[in-house]
């Protein structure tokens, strides 16, 4: 899981258009792994495999996996405690103000991710958590800071509404002119 989020290149889906798919939902147990594989588009590579045994075999590098070319986060809170950070805009990254350069070589809308959306009513009951649920359709988002530790653990982004075809998210045995539909609600 740390690698698959962390990776840079194009979807390798393993699928056809069209195809159900079904994902298997389990909170908590992968947490770490979860923000490590995210976290690297912030230039942040902290895997100890010495106190993490998950990292074991599996360590996170700038060159296979960069990070974005602005890692700005936004104004960092003064409380005690883990740094927590406001986190930017779409509309700020777009405009490269605030801007951050990482100390690894970027790559560009490394913060833009394809994230699958799965309808509330796939899930059972909350206190648990692990369910194996079908995704109606995915929705491009930017990451507007990186994910915290503990109570700041959340995944904060901002849905774009915008064309990211040829960022990520076509279908791999096509042509790369799919794109991400913008929904549109009706009243």
């Amino acid at each position: 899981m740390r690698k698959a989020l962390a990776a840079a290149d194009d979807c390798q889906c393993s699928t056809t258009p069209g195809a159900d798919l079904e994902v298997d939902s389990e909170p908590g147990i992968n947490a770490g792994p979860v923000r490590q594989g995210l976290n690297v588009r912030f230039d942040d590579y902290t895997c100890d495999p010495t106190t993490d045994p998950t990292c074991v075999g599996c360590v996170l590098n700038p060159t296979d996996h960069p990070p974005d070319t602005n890692i700005h986060q936004g104004t960092e809170s003064t409380g005690k405690g883990p740094k927590v950070f406001s986190g930017i805009t779409w509309t700020q990254y777009q405009a490269n103000s605030p801007t951050k350069a990482p100390s690894h070589p970027g790559q560009a809308n490394r913060r833009v991710m394809i994230i699958p959306i799965t309808p509330i009513g796939e899930f059972g009951d909350p206190k648990d958590g692990r369910e194996l649920v079908k995704p109606s359709f995915f929705g491009g988002f930017f990451m507007t800071r990186a994910v915290g530790k503990g109570n700041d653990g959340d995944v904060r982004v901002e849905y774009i509404e915008d064309d990211i075809v040829d960022l990520i998210g076509f279908d791999p045995n096509g042509d790369k002119t799919t794109n991400i539909v913008t929904p549109v609600l009706y009243r």
